[in-house]
Formats: C-alpha cells, sequence, structure tokens
C-alpha cells in the first residue's frame, strides 16, 4: 500500500463519514420511496375499486330512481281511479239509497191501496147482493145476473 504524502489526497475521515451516512441514507429514502410506491399502487388500486363501485352504484341508483318514479307515477294513477271509484261508490249508495227509499215509499202506497181495496172489499162482500153462492173465493166479484149475458151477447152480435 501506498501511502499519499500529500494531505490534500487525504480522505477525512468526517466526510468519509459523512459520505457513509449519506448512503446509508439514500438506502433508507430508496426502501421508504420504494415502500410508499407499493403503498400508492395499493392506494390506486383501491381507488380504481372504489370508482368501479361508485360507477356501479350510480347505475344501481339511477335504476333505482327510474323505479321509483314509474312507480310514484303508478301508485298516483291508482290513486286518481281509486278516487274516482270512490266517488262512484258514493254516487252509487246514494242511488241506491234514493231507490231504497222510493221502493219503500211505493211499498208503502201499494200497501195502503191493497189495504184500502181489501177494505172496500169487505165493506161491499159484508153489504153486497144475496145473489151471491159460498163458492166466492174472495178475491175478485162477478156479476152474475143475465143482463150481463144479453148485453155481451148484444155487443158481440154488433160487432160482426
Amino acid at each position: 500500500m501506498t501511502r499519499y504524502s500529500n494531505s490534500n489526497n487525504l480522505v477525512d475521515f468526517n466526510e468519509l463519514n459523512k459520505i457513509i451516512s449519506l448512503v446509508k441514507n439514500f438506502d433508507e429514502c430508496r426502501k421508504k420511496w420504494a415502500e410508499s410506491l407499493v403503498t400508492i399502487r395499493e392506494r390506486d388500486e383501491m381507488i380504481g375499486k372504489q370508482r368501479e363501485e361508485i360507477h356501479r352504484l350510480n347505475i344501481r341508483y339511477e335504476s333505482l330512481k327510474r323505479t321509483l318514479a314509474l312507480e310514484s307515477k303508478a301508485k298516483d294513477e291508482l290513486q286518481k281511479e281509486c278516487n274516482v271509484m270512490r266517488k262512484t261508490l258514493i254516487l252509487l249508495r246514494s242511488m241506491v239509497a234514493t231507490n231504497q227509499q222510493q221502493y219503500v215509499t211505493e211499498h208503502r202506497t201499494l200497501t195502503d191501496r191493497l189495504s184500502s181495496m181489501n177494505i172496500d172489499h169487505n165493506d161491499q162482500s159484508s153489504i153486497g147482493d144475496n145473489d151471491q153462492t159460498d163458492t166466492d173465493t174472495g178475491s175478485l166479484l162477478f156479476d152474475k145476473s143475465d143482463d150481463g149475458l144479453v148485453s155481451t151477447q148484444i155487443k158481440s152480435t154488433e160487432s160482426n
């Protein structure tokens, strides 16, 4: 080994230590840089997956939004139909009530007429002629006199 007598050529230990620490520091920085690159790659992949998920969720959201709009529109239409049906039902109920009231009124009127006819019939049968036989069923009264037959015969011959 040769020794250099020139002091300029001698390496200072302090500088050498600085160079060694600089190389160590560089190596540590390189390792940290490599780890950072791996972390960045992982985060980029995660960001890519999240973007895909966001895109998928946006598509799902739009689909659900359209479905909701369609269902809301259908619900509104059904609500309108329901309101129309309710109004129709109310109208029909009022018509049925009116018809039922008219029916009850007509029924009472008819019952009153029939009962008055029955009363009149009972009055007439108690007052009536003795020409009636016991075979009368009480439903209709017929005139059994000969005058009625002659007048019928005359009318029928005149019409011929």
